[in-house]
C-alpha cells in the first residue's frame, strides 16, 4: 500500500509518480476515458465499482471504515471540472 499514485504511460512505456493520495488504497477501482484515469476518490474503500457513465465517473460500494462494513454510498466525479460532488 502506497500514499502515491503510479502512472503507467502506454505511448512512452515507462511509469512515473502521479499525485499524493490522502489514504492508503489497496484493492481499488480504476476506470479509462480517452487520456483520463481515475484511481481513487476521497472515502477509503476496498472491492468496489466504478464506472465512467454520462461524463462522470462514479464509486459505488464497497467495503471501508473503521469496522470495515459493506458501503451504500456513491461518489461522484466531474473529470470536466476536477471536482467531487
Amino acid at each position: 500500500m502506497s500514499l502515491y499514485i503510479h502512472c503507467y504511460s502506454s505511448l512512452t512505456n515507462m511509469w512515473s509518480y502521479g499525485m499524493q493520495m490522502n489514504a492508503h488504497r489497496c484493492l481499488f477501482v480504476f476506470s479509462i476515458l480517452g487520456e483520463i484515469s481515475v484511481l481513487s476518490m476521497n472515502k477509503p474503500r476496498k472491492k468496489c465499482f466504478g464506472v465512467f457513465m454520462d461524463g462522470m465517473f462514479y464509486v459505488i460500494g464497497g467495503i471501508g471504515g473503521a469496522k470495515s462494513k459493506w458501503l451504500t454510498c456513491v461518489e461522484e466525479y466531474d473529470p470536466k471540472t476536477s471536482q467531487l460532488l
